[in-house]
């Protein structure tokens, strides 16, 4: 039987590839998450609206139910 050795990862490049997976993941996120709506968040702050709501279709915070309003 013969056997062979798995050679070891010195603890810094084991250390460096933890952060370098955690920097791609974040950065990764903020582009793909985030990134997109981060001007919504000043117009939000400015206006107290961030635009049309894509179910009625008008900037209102109020839902019109039915004639009554919630």
């Amino acid at each position: 039987m013969q056997t062979t050795l798995v050679p070891s990862v010195s603890p810094r490049r084991k250390w460096f590839g933890i952060l370098l997976f955690l920097s791609v993941a974040i950065i990764g996120l903020f582009w793909a998450k985030w990134q997109p709506y981060f001007h919504k968040v000043f117009t939000a702050a400015e206006k107290h609206s961030i635009g049309k709501s894509i179910l009625t279709g008008s900037s209102s915070t109020s839902l019109h139910l039915h004639g009554m309003r919630l």
